[in-house]
């Protein structure tokens, strides 16, 4: 079954160009520009793997993690701290992160590229 991914970013050039790159390496994607939207959207359509843009504060993504493992534990969660993430680096961290033992880290941070 091929690998579902969701993204939420407020940055809709980023969440438009992330989302083409996942969907021609193979993936199956749902993208929204709201975090109460992803909880949703997350129970709807139970991804392998969200990735949270940097146009969410700190806070906000945390706050995000803790909601979705009340309803969703062990979910993969990406955090993304910055807004230029080179193509190559995004698909080698949800190749990395999909490819893990099941309750590896299920939150990452990439920081840098």
């Amino acid at each position: 079954m091929t690998p579902s991914i969701l993204l939420a970013s407020r940055d809709e050039a980023s969440l438009r160009t992330r989302c083409t790159i996942l969907k021609c390496a193979g993936y199956r994607t749902v993208c929204t520009d709201n975090l109460s939207r992803a909880i949703s959207l997350s129970l709807d359509f139970s991804p392998n793997l969200i990735i949270l843009g940097h146009s969410f504060s700190d806070h906000e993504q945390d706050a995000f993690v803790d909601e979705l493992n009340e309803c969703q534990p062990g979910t993969s969660v990406l955090c993304l701290k910055f807004g230029l993430v080179d193509p190559m680096m995004l698909l080698r961290e949800c190749r990395a992160i999909l490819s893990a033992h099941p309750g590896c880290a299920p939150v990452r941070l990439l920081r840098s590229n």
